[in-house]
């Protein structure tokens, strides 16, 4: 363990397949609390100022392009109390995919699916009065994970099946272009805001020609100026404080998914730094405020990969479903308050 993650924090884990929100201690990762919640629990967003955490719900059962009814709300939860203290309902809005918070406007920001009325978009919640205030259309059907810039002035929306990621003004509250891709699954943001990393193709793409990678895109011009090149697809892409660049490579075999793989990127020649094994079906990854520690989630292996970003070295697999809950998805660390 890393001297500099010792900060009696906890990781919140949701767990989509067990209906619940496990807290583990960042110091040796064992459980501290496990909170039930609605069905399918998806990512995870806390806000540093109220030390409150959002989790979204995306479907009542399944996943993207196999699923059962789709879900509306969004759970607030006090995780210092271990208790949920509202639950926001954006019907006729469904199937909320990915959270940001923009802390200086007091505004939290959801991936909506199309509906009957509107394309896909991302829907502006009030944190103060925890009710929808605004949507803004991006332009395809299924909007899934994006980024903010530091300043919360722009987001990069990926949208799975689209060939382009959405490029939205959050000031103006519109969409404004889109940059070419193939699909997209995962997105990062540089700590400095320059560069948004996203994970291409998306992962139910098929054919065998598309080339795997992560693009960079420059967020002054809003191109793509490089192409990280990996082995696999990639699903999980998160950028630390320190700028490392964490992505993760889902892999299959004749009987289905086998253990994936963690790539860590240097922010400045974007070359691989470390490759690390991880579990099977890895979505979501994350890190510690000060960029230390790593964090993947694989939801068929019902495990959390813990990763020393310093030495470059695993720490730990935390077995989640041993712990309360199984098939985690979204986490966040929560500084101790």
């Amino acid at each position: 363990m890393t001297t500099s993650s010792r900060d009696n924090g906890i990781l919140a884990v949701a767990n989509q397949g067990g209906h619940t929100v496990t807290f583990f201690s960042t110091d040796d990762h064992q459980c501290r609390n496990v909170v039930d919640v609605l069905p399918e629990p998806h990512e995870l967003c806390f806000d540093h100022t109220r030390r409150l955490l959002y989790c979204s719900h995306t479907y009542r059962k399944g996943y993207y392009n196999n699923h059962a009814e789709r879900a509306h709300e969004i759970s607030v939860i006090d995780p210092d109390r271990g208790r949920v203290v509202e639950v926001i309902d954006l019907a006729p809005e469904f199937a909320p995919h990915g959270l940001a918070l923009d802390a200086e406007r007091n505004l939290l920001y959801t991936s909506v699916e199309a509906n009957d009325a509107a394309q896909g978009g991302l829907v502006v919640i009030d944190t103060e009065t925890r009710r929808p205030v605004d949507r803004i259309a991006t332009g395809a059907n299924g909007p899934h994970w994006f980024g903010l810039t530091p300043d919360a002035g722009k987001a990069y929306v990926t949208n799975m099946e689209a060939p382009f990621v959405s490029v939205v003004d959050l000031v103006g509250c519109q969409w404004t272009g889109k940059v070419d891709v193939t699909g997209s699954a995962g997105v990062g943001m540089s700590p400095d805001g320059r560069h948004a990393y996203v994970a291409t193709p998306h992962p139910h793409a098929r054919s065998a020609e598309l080339e795997t990678g992560i693009q960079v895109i420059e967020t002054g011009t809003d191109r793509i100026v490089r192409t990280i090149p990996t082995q696999h697809k990639v699903i999980g892409v998160h950028a630390t404080t320190t700028g490392m660049i964490m992505a993760t490579e889902m892999r299959f075999g004749e009987r289905g998914p086998t253990n994936g793989r963690l790539n860590v990127f240097s922010p400045r020649t974007f070359e691989s730094l470390v490759r690390i094994e991880i579990g099977k079906q890895a979505l979501s990854v994350t890190s510690s405020p000060d960029g230390a520690v790593g964090y993947v989630s694989s939801l068929a292996s019902d495990s959390v990969d813990v990763v020393d970003l310093v030495a470059l070295a695993p720490i730990t697999t935390i077995a989640t479903r041993d712990q309360g809950g199984g098939g985690p998805h979204g986490m966040v660390h929560i500084p101790a308050g």
